[in-house]
């Protein structure tokens, strides 16, 4: 334990979560460490038996369990700051209500912050059950080898989300930002802890220290318009910080080609499919994309022209 509270904070949230909050607060109590930690419930206004069961938990664990129900429901993004920013923890821990972790989770996350002092973030690998069919299957993040690198600003912009949000431990320094207001919240937090700290994220290991419930739960929807606005954001905010620009314009014309191609309209798909077999195609895509951006995005919705750096 630190001197001014617990080393780690486990930060839960939940909405409407009642067939699976208690195997997840259970998987945390179940842990098994050698410091001090809380776990910080806060639960989003739910209409089930979610509040009562959240209850009856913080009643029988008052001393570890600090449980807020907010009276109206404020979104699960501003639910997810919320808790965050009760969090008293050297390192923080998120968890959705309808996940849960796997023995050795907290210690092994805490022990990488320890011994890596440089790094920001640490993630771990996490099973996926798949509710529609019981399926459960593991994830790729070997096999395309990043659970051993240093994940740096350029890794998390060319892949914009990089391991399970709830498979996330981090130190306790960042700033609120202006990101509230977007749907897609983890990618900009990713960013801002790693640009803003100089620092980097990574894996803790190759070992599976969760499980991930798909297809419930609140919906992460990866549209086009959204990216967009992602983007525009970290543009705006970054647009004189000394970062590779060029490697977020990349990432643009990228998405503005996968958005071509998901419309499957003639001309455009015949040219992504002509891009997608150079062996430079991000630099082709880039020079192509970046040049002619504003006609081709003018044939299908009105765009703003400060969308590039």
């Amino acid at each position: 334990m630190t001197s001014s509270g617990p080393k780690v904070s486990i930060c839960i949230v939940t909405y409407n979560q009642e067939k699976y909050v208690e195997k997840c607060i259970d998987s945390v109590l179940a842990q098994i460490v050698n410091f001090e930690y809380e776990i910080i419930i806060a639960d989003d206004c739910s209409t089930d038996e979610t509040k009562n069961i959240l209850s009856r938990y913080s009643s029988a664990h008052s001393d570890k369990i600090k449980f807020v129900s907010h009276e109206q429901n404020i979104g699960p993004f501003r639910n997810f700051v919320f808790a965050h920013t009760e969090a008293r923890g050297d390192y923080v821990v998120h968890l959705d209500g309808d996940d849960y972790t796997l023995p050795g989770k907290l210690q092994a996350q805490a022990d990488y912050l320890d011994e890596n002092p440089d790094c920001a973030i640490v993630w771990h690998r996490m099973n996926s059950i798949d509710q529609s069919s019981g399926f459960m299957y593991e994830d790729n993040y070997v096999e395309n080898g990043i659970v051993y690198k240093k994940i740096d600003i350029v890794d998390l912009i060319s892949n914009i989300t990089i391991g399970f949000n709830s498979s996330k431990m981090y130190r306790r320094d960042y700033e609120h930002r202006d990101w509230l207001d977007y749907y897609e919240l983890d990618f900009p937090f990713n960013v801002l802890k790693v640009i803003n700290k100089k620092k980097y994220a990574a894996f803790v290991s190759d070992a599976v220290y969760g499980v991930y419930r798909s297809n419930i739960g609140i919906s992460f929807t990866h549209n086009y318009e959204i990216k967009i606005k992602i983007y525009k954001w970290l543009l705006r905010y970054y647009k004189d910080k000394l970062i590779d620009k060029s490697q977020i314009n990349a990432k643009i014309a990228l998405l503005l080609l996968s958005d071509l191609k998901h419309r499957q309209r003639t001309v455009f798909y015949g040219v992504y499919a002509f891009l997608s077999t150079c062996m430079s195609f991000k630099i082709q895509s880039l020079r192509l994309i970046h040049s002619k951006r504003i006609n081709i995005l003018t044939k299908f919705k009105k765009v703003d022209k400060d969308l590039y750096l």
